[in-house]
């Protein structure tokens, strides 16, 4: 009797931790790498941080699927700026990496759609502030990637 006491209470510390661990195997962040060359009036920054937002919205941005922090409605300006160095005009991030300031994980929620998603972003280079950058930059094969894995269609 002891023996089978020590087996069930064994199974019972253990079921707790597979609990605990099934919410961590089922999730997975999605990020999206996204980079580009920035000039201010024919000049390129080189070696400094530049403020960013970024939203993933429809083409027309009617409808925001995401954004960096949470707060844009319907294509509107995210509230809150992601640091991103700009090397040679060039910037690279990952959007949805939850390790950089005021960037917010990408929901696999946002993919659900079946419209072409576009990634609508403002720079602020310090001087001459907030800038939405034209045009928004349609996502190719992300979308699908991201369904493909969850059983989408």
């Amino acid at each position: 009797m002891f023996a089978n006491s020590r087996r069930i209470l064994k199974y019972l510390l253990l079921f707790p931790l597979l609990l605990a661990a099934t919410p961590a195997l089922a999730a997975r962040e999605v990020k999206i790498g996204y980079q580009g060359c920035i000039q201010i009036l024919g000049d390129t920054p080189t070696d400094q941080i530049g403020l960013f937002k970024f939203a993933l919205c429809d083409k027309n941005c009617e409808t925001t699927y995401w954004s960096n922090d949470d707060t844009s409605v319907a294509g509107s300006e995210p509230t809150n700026a992601v640091d991103v160095p700009i090397l040679d005009c060039v910037f690279n991030l990952l959007l949805g990496d939850t390790s950089l300031e005021n960037m917010k994980e990408i929901p696999e929620e946002a993919f659900d759609t079946d419209e072409a998603l576009y990634i609508r972003t403002w720079f602020n280079d310090g001087l001459l502030g907030w800038q939405q950058m034209f045009p928004d930059q349609e996502l190719s094969a992300a979308p699908f990637a991201v369904k493909s894995e969850s059983g989408g269609d």
